[in-house]
């Protein structure tokens, strides 16, 4: 049977659509189109450099960095096979640098785990098999769950819909992943959400989903420290660490939401912040 040939002239309108309404929209709808893509499987379709090339290179380019955005998205499924990942990932590691791949679900995802990368980020959607290759290759999971419950649609609206259907199966994706003892990290996609909220945020929803407060703030410390191949550096109190300190009112073990409200900083030594006052 002949395989299926990516239609590059109807998918460059595709494109070009797109990235009008990126025009109009910004990020959000550059995030669209990446969930879009996420959730189809597009393994078996085939495109050339130059067909690629050929698609795009109508398109205005005041959008270069769109164009690029939307290219990276589309040559993941088309064009980064497992051998190439595993290269990039050799060469970090030689380099003695991680490797943390964006990853929402499906072959994406799959290809991340294959690839050897160290980390997944963002991880909606994750199969009981890929948790399970998740905990025997000992790949970090940095699950960002705040950001997603930001921005949400009306609830009777497609987008309001969308939006309650990807939190329901991340909490899902991290309960499981939780259970089955993947090395979870702390992350919170920070720029999804506004500059002006606490990042801590983050802790409260691990809580909500059944971390204990103590390995919430372990994920953010300790743990993050580990996957860093810097314990004995950061993430913990001890002689020879970085002298980074934060204190609050309150124990987080009992109540997480203090953290959401730092009054002391140190940095390097230094004090930035004292009984709440920069």
């Amino acid at each position: 049977m002949q395989r299926p040939v990516f239609d590059v002239e109807s998918e460059y309108e595709t494109i070009k659509r797109i990235l009008d309404d990126v025009r109009l929209r910004g990020d959000a709808a550059l995030r669209d189109y990446t969930r879009t893509f996420d959730k189809v499987d597009l393994e078996d379709l085939t495109v050339s450099e130059e067909e690629f090339e050929e698609a795009i290179r109508g398109v205005s380019v005041d959008l270069k960095s769109a164009i690029q955005f939307a290219k990276t998205n589309i040559e993941k499924f088309h064009r980064s096979q497992i051998e190439e990942i595993k290269a990039v990932v050799d060469e970090a590691h030689g380099q003695q640098r991680k490797v943390a791949c964006h990853a929402y679900n499906g072959i994406g995802l799959q290809r991340a785990l294959d690839g050897g990368c160290d980390s997944i980020e963002h991880g909606l959607e994750i199969t009981d098999a890929q948790i399970a290759q998740m905990v025997k290759q000992g790949t970090w999971y940095c699950p960002t769950l705040a950001v997603y419950y930001t921005d949400w649609g009306p609830a009777d609206t497609a987008a309001g819909q969308r939006d309650r259907k990807r939190a329901a199966v991340h909490i899902q994706s991290f309960q499981k992943a939780m259970k089955a003892g993947v090395k979870i990290v702390f992350g919170t996609d920070m720029g999804g959400i506004p500059w002006t909220e606490p990042i801590a945020q983050e802790f409260l929803r691990m809580v909500e989903f059944g971390m204990s407060p103590a390995d919430a703030i372990k994920s953010a410390t300790s743990r993050a420290a580990e996957m860093l191949d810097m314990e004995g550096q950061i993430g913990v109190i001890a002689p020879g660490a970085y002298a980074d300190v934060i204190a609050v009112n309150g124990d987080p073990v009992r109540d997480i939401k203090v953290l959401e409200n730092v009054q002391f900083v140190m940095k390097d030594g230094n004090v930035f912040k004292a009984d709440g006052k920069q």
